[in-house]
């Protein structure tokens, strides 16, 4: 069977999203960028680092070996607990949750550490249920692309309760994209699901192909166009960003998004053109887990440390890279590449940053690893919509004590055990499952 790199194009699309329309728009419109980035005029050739590490992460993807360990028996504990009947209270408790939200936060709410911990235990709890949905939502998704749990009613009326709850709690632009993808599980048909990110026909007729695309550039132009307008509206309220949208026009936010959508992009050339052989801010990046596990630890034990000046690598980022640092507890995504400087001096931290991907990598290969039909672009871009805030900070994820890890960990989890056999009998014997360096084309058996 050949072998299905749904992984490896999710990782393409995300580059292709994050560093390739950024560097056009450096190249045509470079005072734009160097007035907020600390970018000299002329480093737009400084972008070939990012190639370089998307090719080293690659090679990487293809040449370590695969290590084994165990039978997979989390995968199918995770797998269980997807499909269990307790899932429909936990939808009724969200949907009480989500209720309450909407009417003493609403879109307005920042889920930073400080608004969090001040919302009260309601909120706390229904900000760190969130990251369970989204993993439920693609282990789902994923077993009706792979032929398993079709009609499964039970599984659809918890996606009832899990989307009115996502929709009452909406609070900023990339909410909108579980959402999307949670709405789909729960209004397409199990064969329609697998039409989408299948391709299980002959090729269309023109006439088709063509009405989809007419169909289907409103459809995403809405969907881009909410998310503006969250983004906007979760710093400054309904309101006042209308009156900002009448009075500055549509070329003026469309340049401000370009801007804000850069961040990745001009971390990584700022930080090539000043610090590729700065040894403080390398010290500075390695005390940020060392000094904040503790800190978080504190918290959670009820003995408070004093807070550290720096407490994510985001927020070292944007003292770094941006031209007025002035607000106190603002932070900033290094994305993928540029997190490959801060992980370690370069090019240590850039071969340990391809290693972090090749698992992300193979993990989510492992899930379409016995495919019957090829896949769709949506497939891919399905993918990149759960994995891409993996790849915003990753060095971050050092600091454990933090909610944003149970996302990565439930969401990789609901790729691996998508995979399973959740049903098989007793007797039948079960393959061995390997960890993420594996390179098997057995789905039930090895991670790619």
């Amino acid at each position: 069977m050949e072998r299905v790199r749904v992984g490896e194009a999710a990782l393409l699309m995300y580059a292709a999203a994050t560093y390739v329309p950024q560097s056009i728009f450096h190249a045509l419109n470079e005072e734009a960028l160097t007035e907020r980035f600390r970018i000299d005029p002329g480093m737009q050739p400084l972008a070939l680092f990012i190639v370089a590490f998307l090719l080293l992460a690659l090679l990487l993807n293809e040449l370590l070996p695969r290590v084994r360990t165990g039978n997979g028996r989390l995968a199918r504990i995770m797998a269980h607990v997807f499909e269990s009947p307790a899932n429909i209270l936990l939808g009724v408790l969200l949907i009480v949750l989500a209720a309450n939200f909407y009417a003493t936060e609403g879109i307005s709410f920042r889920q930073t550490g400080e608004h969090l911990s001040e919302a009260g235990a309601a909120v706390q709890l229904l900000m760190l249920c969130k990251p369970y949905v989204y993993a439920w939502t693609v282990y789902h998704l994923v077993r009706i692309i792979r032929g398993r749990n079709l009609g499964n009613a039970r599984a659809r009326c918890v996606g009832v309760l899990f989307l009115a709850s996502l929709v009452l709690s909406i609070t900023g632009a990339f909410d909108v994209i579980p959402l999307v993808w949670c709405a789909a599980f729960v209004t397409c048909s199990s064969r329609r699901v697998r039409a989408i990110f299948l391709i299980m026909r002959r090729r269309r007729p023109l006439w088709q192909r063509l009405a989809l695309l007419i169909l289907g550039i409103p459809a995403a132009a809405a969907v881009v166009a909410t998310m503006i307008w969250l983004g906007y509206a979760n710093k400054m309220g309904g309101e006042q960003t209308l009156e900002l949208f009448r009075r500055i026009g549509v070329e003026e936010i469309a340049e401000q998004v370009m801007v804000r959508a850069s961040t990745s992009y001009a971390s990584t050339v700022s930080f090539a053109e000043h610090n590729l052989a700065n040894a403080s801010l390398y010290e500075s990046a390695l005390r940020v887990p060392l000094e904040n596990v503790p800190y978080r630890l504190s918290l959670v034990f009820g003995a408070p440390q004093p807070r550290p000046e720096v407490t994510q690598i985001s927020r070292l980022n944007y003292l770094n890279y941006e031209n007025d640092t002035h607000l106190e507890r603002a932070g900033a995504s290094p994305g993928l590449v540029s997190s490959g400087f801060f992980a370690a001096p370069f090019p240590l931290g850039f071969v340990l940053m391809a290693m972090y991907v090749t698992v992300i990598l193979r993990i989510v290969n492992l899930a379409f690893a016995d495919l019957r039909y090829r896949p769709r672009v949506t497939l891919v871009f399905m993918v990149v919509c759960f994995i891409y805030p993996f790849f915003e900070s990753p060095v971050d994820y050092l600091v454990f004590v933090d909610p944003s890890i149970m996302q990565l960990l439930l969401v990789l989890s609901a790729f691996a055990a998508a995979a399973t056999r959740v049903r098989q009998p007793a007797h039948v014997a079960r393959s061995p499952v390997s960890v993420p360096l594996a390179t098997s084309a057995h789905a039930d058996s090895s991670v790619h």
